[in-house]
């Protein structure tokens, strides 16, 4: 995983890899700069009451449309759950420790898969 400031990700001709980034919203920069993003790109997100699993999963299939997306790695199993399950084009119902929902969408899905995960 790379950890980026906001500026240094910015002044970065190519981007690649997992990214992260240390003192901005990563997932809005990628979208800024994804002309830059040559090859596969995966995004470190953490989920918190103001940033919820379920606008993680607006946001992740909102940027694989614009990059190409193939991993999302966040902090917690419960969020790994929800975020997988609304990258489908399904109805989604689950409830877990961070969320219940039902039959909720998140359309459209990601024109490829992604994986979502729990980091290491």
């Amino acid at each position: 995983m790379q950890t980026f400031t906001c500026a240094e990700l910015l002044a970065a001709t190519e981007i690649s890899g997992l990214i992260a980034c240390s003192d901005g919203d990563v997932v809005i920069l990628l979208s800024a700069l994804a002309e830059r993003c040559h090859g596969p790109v995966g995004v470190f997100l953490e989920a918190s009451e103001q940033y919820r699993p379920q606008i993680i999963a607006r946001d992740v299939a909102t940027l694989s449309h614009l990059v190409e997306l193939t991993d999302v790695v966040l902090t917690s199993e419960a969020d790994v759950e929800i975020v997988r399950a609304l990258l489908s084009d399904d109805a989604v119902t689950l409830s877990n420790a961070e969320a219940t929902l039902r039959e909720a969408f998140n359309r459209p899905a990601p024109p490829r898969p992604v994986t979502v995960s729990v980091v290491a």
